[in-house]
């Protein structure tokens, strides 16, 4: 095998399972292109494509982390409706949204997250313009305000983070203040009967009594908040996510009496949402591949830290990878790897599969010997080994359905079989050295290749 990082000694090869610190690329990453039976998703956004494939492994994440965002906002609406005049709220919606939202703009300018650095722009512009010395009481600035800030965030989510002034700013700046700026332009030539009808509040009474919000402001918010679930849904990634409660939150703001303390409140709570998914963000790029979308090896480094015996570790292999690469280039190299990531994924047995490195990947099982995992480690060798790949020469077809979108097959066309090689050891309960359990799950993988491939060795 040739290893694609030099800095990984070939004396030392199973050292590379827990290196974190090789500053280079160990395999060539990119994100489209043709291979799969699948054809990929693509998504509705602006700016240059991500980078994640679309068979890359949706992440497993902890449900305390899924119910972050909604505990935040039900923490907040809690306390507000148990005591909505607190001396506390008082204090907390004067300054502190301010400070929030600008330290929160800071943190994500620093990790190069641009979208929420403009989605706290708009959340600030928004409290500040919700001030009693800035709109006063101008119902139709104020429905102007209210119905056009949500899409603008709802266009946000459909772009990309980068480098805050880089190439795509000026395309993020005008979707989030693209609307409002074009429907005040439009209103300076309306007449004040057509802006009333913007302004129409609903019924004081019936299920929506006692909200603060017209009509256009409710059509809006549930248009744009229907393009940010769906967003964040397709994507599961946590900027999408922050951007959609916080829509709730600021929609939640829009509907607080004017001048009460609920709408800093509101607002500081949505500073803290787009706080929590910059955070968030940054974890699953520093802990997840993210070609693959497995986790990395610095979140190996610290599982296999955290091991005690008994436990099995099985070091995964693909065979003949570098002849893909080399016959057909590193865009099919990408779709092997996401495949195979894929099958590893969906291994049973408790255990938890992260890409090492090149075409190499681990799978711990925690409190399992080699013995048991082996049928484990086997069934997912048979799953990757009965899949298909299909290797294309042209374009996949992306505006027709049915046969027509998925491609006839022609003699440009052929199909590949990806096998994989499987080694893998186990600690007893005499022997905590993690390190010599990854060398011999190492030589085990290698006895596995001279054998014929394909095949799982213990």
């Amino acid at each position: 095998m040739k290893y694609p990082c030099p800095r990984h000694d070939l004396a030392q090869r199973s050292l590379r399972v827990l290196c974190a610190l090789c500053g280079e690329k160990c395999c060539g990453v990119g994100s489209d292109g043709a291979g799969l039976d699948t054809p990929p998703k693509r998504r509705l956004a602006f700016g240059r494509p991500p980078r994640q494939h679309s068979l890359s492994v949706r992440r497993r994440c902890p449900l305390i982390r899924k119910l972050l965002y909604p505990l935040v906002l039900a923490g907040v609406g809690v306390a507000l409706l148990l005591e909505p005049q607190a001396s506390v709220f008082a204090q907390a919606s004067r300054g502190y949204p301010y400070v929030a939202l600008v330290t929160c703009a800071l943190i994500a300018w620093r990790l190069r997250r641009s979208r929420i650095v403009i989605a706290s722009a708009v959340l600030l512009a928004m409290h500040a313009a919700l001030q009693p010395f800035v709109l006063g009481d101008d119902l139709t600035a104020f429905a102007l305000v209210a119905a056009f800030l949500p899409p603008g965030i709802a266009l946000l989510s459909l772009t990309h983070d980068g480098r805050l002034l880089g190439q795509g700013t000026g395309t993020q700046l005008a979707a989030a203040f693209g609307p409002i700026s074009i429907a005040a332009f439009v209103a300076m030539s309306q007449t004040p009967e057509t802006l009333a009808l913007l302004a129409y509040p609903l019924k004081s009474t019936g299920p929506h009594a006692g909200l603060n919000l017209p009509n256009s402001a409710i059509i809006s918010g549930v248009v744009a908040l229907c393009v940010l679930s769906f967003t964040a849904f397709r994507s599961r990634r946590p900027i999408e996510a922050g951007l959609t409660w916080m829509t709730i939150a600021m929609m939640l703001a829009f509907a607080s009496p004017a001048g009460s303390v609920a709408r800093g409140v509101w607002v500081l709570a949505g500073a803290l949402v787009l706080a929590i998914a910059a955070v968030e963000a940054s974890y699953v790029l520093a802990y997840h591949d993210e070609l693959t979308g497995l986790p990395g090896r610095r979140a190996l480094a610290e599982a296999v830290g955290a091991l005690r015996p008994p436990y099995a570790i099985a070091i995964v292999d693909i065979d003949h990878f570098k002849s893909f690469n080399d016959k057909h280039g590193h865009e099919t190299g990408d779709q092997v790897l996401c495949m195979v990531a894929s099958k590893l994924a969906a291994v049973t047995g408790g255990g938890t599969a992260y890409r090492s490195g090149g075409e190499e990947f681990t799978i711990v099982f925690p409190g399992m010997n080699k013995a048991e995992a082996w049928p484990h480690l086997e069934a997912v060798r048979e799953t990757v080994a009965d899949s298909t790949f299909t290797v294309r020469k042209r374009p996949r077809p992306s505006q027709k359905k049915g046969v027509a979108r998925r491609g006839k097959t022609t003699p440009k066309q052929h199909k590949l079989m990806v096998t994989i090689s499987v080694g893998v050891a186990s600690a007893s309960r005499g022997s905590s050295d993690a390190m010599d359990v990854i060398r011999a799950a190492d030589k085990a993988m290698y006895r596995a290749k001279d054998g014929g491939r394909n095949q799982v060795v213990a």
